[in-house]
């Protein structure tokens, strides 16, 4: 583990044994979470060109975990349906609790980096998040913009959390926008 308190955050993630996602989904919703994963894959890769970047492995884990893919057929569905909220608050809350599982195990995840505490404090430190991986978080965002952010400017999404969500040095905040923008030139 790379990360800060990985271990920790990992043990704090109290999963319900008797929530079993798979009961709720169907073939569509899983489908459509796994469309949506790779197409996000996709995009990600394309982004990574425009800074001589790959990442092959991007979000691979979320394809071979049958629970996690059904956790973010879930949590797509409740996105592209905000006035349909076809499962119940407990059920999409179980969901998420394999989003963070999935932050906290991947580096290019703000939230691998940060300790615990501040996590809970809502200040997700990133200062100690190395450079290599926030190319690929910019290109993660940078998709993720592209396909299911309510603002599909990743800059502005970026700089209204900045310093409410998430805490980076000067040089990251400048090399972030910096890789933002090189993926992104149509939002300066």
């Amino acid at each position: 583990m790379t990360g800060i308190d990985s271990d920790k955050k990992l043990l704090n993630i109290n999963f319900n044994p008797d929530i079993n996602l798979k009961k709720h989904t169907n073939s569509d919703i899983l489908n459509c979470g796994v469309e949506r994963i790779k197409h996000h894959q996709y995009l990600v890769n394309e982004f990574a060109k425009k800074i001589n970047r790959k990442y092959p492995r991007h979000d691979e884990a979320k394809l071979q975990d049958e629970d996690t893919l059904h956790a973010y057929g879930i949590l797509w569905h409740e996105i592209l349906n905000p006035c349909k909220k076809t499962f119940s608050e407990t059920i999409v809350n179980e969901a998420k609790k394999f989003r963070w599982k999935h932050y906290v195990l991947n580096p290019h995840h703000i939230e691998h980096w940060c300790s615990l505490e501040s996590f809970k404090q809502k200040n997700i430190d990133g200062r100690n998040m190395p450079i290599q991986y926030m190319e690929e978080m910019c290109c993660d965002w940078v998709a993720s913009s592209a396909i299911d952010m309510v603002e599909n400017n990743t800059t502005l999404w970026f700089q209204k959390r900045l310093g409410k969500k998430f805490i980076f040095s000067e040089e990251q905040i400048d090399f972030i926008l910096k890789t933002i923008l090189a993926l992104e030139p149509f939002q300066k």
